[in-house]
C-alpha cells in the first residue's frame, strides 16, 4: 500500500475515533437524564436540578479535558518548514520592491500556538508529576463540592467524581483528535490561501510593469516630438522589472527595429534600439541574444563602431558557450566582419593583405562560421566586404574548411 493510501486510511480511522467519542459524550448524558428521572421519583425540580448540574459538570469537564487535549495535539511545524516559507516568499517576490512602491509580504508562519502548547504541556506534566499525591485528595474535594449541587443523593460524590472523570477523558481524546485530524488542514488551508493571494498580488504587479515596459519601449522605437527623452537608467530599471515573455517582445521589437533600414530617422530609432539592448543585457548577463543583436547595431551605425560591435559579440559567443548552446556561428562570423572593418591595410586608400596576427584571428572565425555550410553561402552573399577581404588576401575556401598547421 502507498504512503499516501496508509496515511488516508489512518485519518479515516481517527475521524471514526473522533466521532464515537462524541457519541459517547451523548452515552453519558443520557446516563446522566436516567439517573435523573431515577432520583427525581416524579418531582421536576429535583429532576431538572440534578440533570443540570450534572450535565454542567460533564460539560465543563469536557472542555477542561478538551483543552488539554488540544494543548498536546497542537501539531508542530515541520523543522526548516518555516525558513522554507520564508525562501518560497522571497523568491516569488524577489525584485518586486523594484516593481512597487509598497512594503514587502515576505513572512514566516506564526508559531507563537506551537510554542505556548509546548510551554504548557511540558509546565502540566511537570506539576502533575510533582503534585501526583495531593492530585487523588483534591479530586474527592471537588467531588463534595459538586455534590452540594445534586441535592440529597446516595453516593453523591461517587457519581460526581465519575461525571468528572468520564467526560474529562472523553474531552481530553477529542480535543487531542480534533486537534491532531483538522488543525493541520485549516493551517494548510491558510497557506494556501495566503500563496494565492501573493500570487494574484504578483501577477497584477507583474501585469503592471510589462505594460510600463511596453509603453516605454513604444514612446522609445516611436517617438513623438513631445515625448520626454528616456535615459538608460530609467529604461534599464522599467526592463528589468518586466517578465521574461516581455523581455522577449521587445528583444523581437528591437530587432525589427534595427533591420529596417529604410525607416525614418533610422539612426535616432538606432540609438534607442542600443538603449534597449543594454538594458536587456543589464536585465539578464547570460542571454547571448541581446549581445549579438547590440553589436549588429553597433555596426548599423552612422558611422559604425567595429571595437563596440566586436567587444558585444565576443560576450555573446562566451555567453553561448558557457549554456553549451548548439548553432549560431553567425556570431563568429560577425567578429570577423569587426576585426576587417577595423583592419586598416583593408579600409586604407591602398588595399593590401592583413598583417599576419589579424589575418590569423580572422581566419580563426570564419572557420568556425565555414562549418555551419548550410547557411555560409548566404552570410557570404550578404557582406561585401567579408568577400573583398578574402579576396584581397587571396584566400579560397578551401583554406577555410582546413585547421591551420603550427610551424616550429
Amino acid at each position: 500500500m502507498a504512503a499516501d493510501d496508509q496515511e488516508q486510511v489512518k485519518k479515516f480511522s481517527a475521524d471514526i475515533a473522533l466521532h464515537r467519542l462524541i457519541l459517547a459524550v451523548g452515552i453519558g448524558c443520557a446516563f446522566i437524564l436516567i439517573h435523573g428521572v431515577h432520583f427525581g421519583f416524579g418531582i421536576a425540580t429535583n429532576f431538572f436540578n440534578f440533570v443540570s448540574v450534572a450535565i454542567l459538570t460533564g460539560g465543563a469537564a469536557t472542555v477542561s479535558g478538551g483543552l488539554l487535549g488540544f494543548l498536546f495535539g497542537v501539531p508542530h511545524t515541520r523543522e526548516g518548514y518555516a525558513s522554507q516559507i520564508n525562501s518560497d516568499s522571497t523568491d516569488t517576490t524577489n525584485g518586486q520592491q523594484d516593481r512597487a512602491d509598497g512594503p514587502s509580504s515576505n513572512y514566516r508562519p506564526n508559531t507563537s500556538l506551537e510554542q505556548i502548547s509546548d510551554w504548557l504541556t511540558k509546565m502540566l506534566v511537570g506539576i502533575g508529576l510533582v503534585e501526583i499525591k495531593v492530585i487523588p485528595g483534591n479530586l474527592r474535594d471537588l467531588a463534595t463540592y459538586v455534590t452540594k449541587g445534586f441535592g440529597s443523593t446516595e453516593q453523591g460524590d461517587t457519581l460526581a467524581l465519575a461525571i468528572m472523570i468520564y467526560f474529562s477523558i472523553c474531552g481530553f481524546l477529542i480535543g487531542f483528535l480534533w486537534a491532531r485530524l483538522y488543525l493541520p488542514r485549516l493551517f494548510h488551508e491558510a497557506d494556501e490561501l495566503r500563496a494565492l493571494r501573493q500570487e494574484v498580488s504578483r501577477l497584477e504587479m507583474q501585469g503592471l510593469a510589462d505594460i510600463r515596459a511596453r509603453t516605454l519601449i513604444s514612446r522609445l522605437l516611436n517617438p513623438r516630438p513631445d515625448d520626454p527623452p528616456a535615459t538608460q537608467p530609467e529604461v534599464t530599471r522599467t526592463i528589468k522589472a518586466s517578465s521574461p515573455d516581455a523581455r522577449t517582445e521587445i528583444l523581437s521589437q528591437a530587432r525589427a527595429t534595427s533591420s529596417n533600414k529604410k525607416s525614418d530617422d533610422y539612426q535616432a530609432k538606432l540609438q534607442a534600439v542600443i538603449l534597449i539592448l543594454k538594458a536587456l543585457i543589464d536585465s539578464d548577463k547570460n542571454e547571448h541574444r541581446y549581445y549579438s543583436e547590440l553589436s549588429y547595431a553597433w555596426l548599423r551605425m552612422d558611422p559604425p563602431n567595429p571595437e563596440a560591435a566586436e567587444e558585444s559579440i565576443s560576450m555573446a559567443i562566451k555567453a553561448r558557450d558557457m549554456q553549451n548552446k548548439k548553432g549560431w556561428k553567425y556570431y563568429e562570423f560577425q567578429r570577423a566582419r569587426c576585426h576587417i572593418a577595423r583592419d586598416p591595410n583593408f579600409t586604407g586608400n591602398k588595399k593590401k593583405p592583413a598583417e599576419q596576427f589579424l589575418m590569423d584571428e580572422i581566419l580563426a572565425d570564419l572557420r568556425v562560421a565555414y562549418t555551419e555550410q548550410e547557411r555560409w553561402n548566404e552570410w557570404l552573399a550578404n557582406n561585401r566586404n567579408v568577400r573583398e577581404w578574402l579576396a584581397l588576401n587571396n584566400i579560397h575556401e578551401d583554406v577555410l574548411g582546413t585547421q591551420p598547421t603550427n610551424s616550429a
